[in-house]
């Protein structure tokens, strides 16, 4: 090979066994091993002083290697390992990787290695250490190198977090995921004054939170998901005033969620509702938030949300037991409300809900009123189906913007005023609206009467009431 070579791709080639002999290739920077099968490094690798990416990472999850030479550290001017889905490697890391001054990236994820040596501190310039699936790490060392930004660990025998957490002053982004024997996050965690990912997803046994999570001045985003044990947030959460992003999806036994601050973008406490079904949350109170809230099924009981200008989407699914909504009209920025399956509510007020465009008020068997629905002149998406006690609307005839309305199985309604003023209207459903005295004029909407209008109607077996429309037009 030619003696001034700097990269080297060997990469998906299926049929070496065998590396090549590197002595010759003194100028080689690059290498790259990563293999859909298992392959034998020639100890010569060693000898590449110059080396700065070497990738013994494996496609498929098979072997590339088994253990890291213990020479490893002669590679001085190494930047960057990846020895990603290696699962044959295994074992301890040797002590002299903490040579390796100019390494910046280390990736040993879905690796089987059980520990890292301690002089992995000595890695000033590391700044991404990624162990995810390392299942058989038990244990980080006492101390991490300070430079470090990144820290990825998602290791189901983990117990604890790196004891000296206050010295990772750079640290932006940490991620322990799946550390399913984790019980309680370290008071350090507060000096880390640079962070602004914090993932604590799926750490079944963690159950609280230190108060000096607030001090996290420069976090954005904070994921609690699938911490089953986790009851309470500290209150202290309200003091981080660039957090934008928080998810508390399957926190089952979560009571409470207290003063999140005004920046808060992304308020994720229930998703899917199949999933989340169980959740006992209680109360809210949240200071203001920007684009949306989700609660589904427990909420007995939401306080007043008047404060929250900036509301984008409120969705409050199969809340069964809530009667009512308090100061709905203080949501100048509203576009969707969503309160479908809220069994137990009788009346609902939009007054002053200027900006929304969608509501779905679908399944509130209890519902008799909807005040104020005439003056939403934004809104384009009505769907109220299955809203059995509803006998009237308002004159619809200001919503010039509606194109969607759902009304089936309205069961006393009977009659839908203003319709024939709504030129933008392209579906009109009202199946199974049995109570329908009189029906509207829809020779100005946009609904094609001889097609979709009609097969509603015949549906129902009102052929005679439409023909009789049509012939007295």
């Amino acid at each position: 090979m030619a003696k001034g070579l700097k990269v080297l791709n060997l990469s998906g080639c299926s049929g070496l066994t065998k590396s090549p002999d590197f002595s010759t290739l003194t100028a080689l920077e690059i290498l790259n091993l990563s293999m859909h099968a298992t392959v034998e490094i020639h100890p010569s690798v060693l000898k590449l002083k110059n080396l700065r990416v070497l990738d013994i990472s494996s496609t498929r999850r098979n072997n590339t290697i088994s253990k890291f030479p213990n020479e490893i550290g002669n590679l001085e001017k190494l930047e960057e390992i990846d020895a990603s889905n290696s699962k044959d490697l295994h074992g301890e890391i040797p002590s002299s990787i903490g040579r390796l001054s100019s390494l910046r990236i280390l990736r040993l994820n879905r690796t089987n290695i059980c520990s890292l040596p301690t002089s992995i501190c000595g890695l000033s310039r590391l700044e991404t250490l990624d162990l995810t699936c390392c299942d058989k790490l038990h244990s980080l060392p006492y101390e991490l190198p300070s430079s470090l930004t990144s820290l990825c660990v998602t290791c189901r025998s983990m117990e604890t977090f790196p004891s000296r957490l206050s010295n990772l002053i750079n640290l932006k982004n940490l991620v322990f995921i799946y550390c399913v024997n984790l019980v309680e996050i370290p008071r350090d965690i507060g000096k880390l004054s640079q962070l602004e990912t914090l993932a604590l997803s799926s750490c079944y046994k963690l159950r609280t939170l230190p108060t000096d999570i607030g001090k996290l001045s420069q976090l954005e985003t904070l994921v609690l998901s699938f911490c089953d044990k986790l009851r309470t947030l500290p209150t202290e959460i309200g003091a981080i005033s660039r957090l934008k992003d928080l998810e508390l999806f399957k926190c089952n036994n979560l009571q409470c969620i207290l003063a999140l601050p005004p920046e808060v973008t992304n308020t994720r406490y229930s998703g899917m509702r199949e999933a989340y079904r169980d959740s006992r949350l209680w109360e809210i109170r949240i200071v203001d938030v920007i684009d949306y809230i989700v609660i589904v099924n427990s909420l007995e009981r939401l306080p007043d949300v008047s404060n929250l200008g900036m509301l984008k989407d409120l969705k409050l699914d199969r809340c069964q037991k809530l009667v009512e909504i308090e100061g709905l009209g203080g949501l100048n920025s509203l576009e969707a409300l969503d309160v479908s399956g809220c069994t137990s509510l009788e009346r609902l007020d939009l007054l002053s809900l200027k900006n929304l465009k969608k509501l779905r008020i679908c399944d509130c068997k209890n519902l008799t009123e909807i005040q104020g629905l005439e003056e939403v002149e934004s809104l384009g998406l009505l769907n109220m189906a299955g809203c059995k006690l509803i006998e009237k609307l308002p004159d619809l005839s200001n919503l010039k913007k509606l194109k969607i309305l759902i009304a089936f199985f309205c069961e006393k309604l009977t009659e839908i005023r203003g319709l024939e003023e709504l030129k933008s209207l392209k579906l009109l459903d009202i199946s199974g609206c049995k109570s329908i005295e009189r029906l509207p004029d829809l020779s100005n909407t946009r609904i094609e009467t001889n097609s979709t209008w009609a097969k509603y109607y015949e549906a129902n077996g009102w052929r005679d009431l439409l023909s009789a429309q049509e012939s007295g037009r």
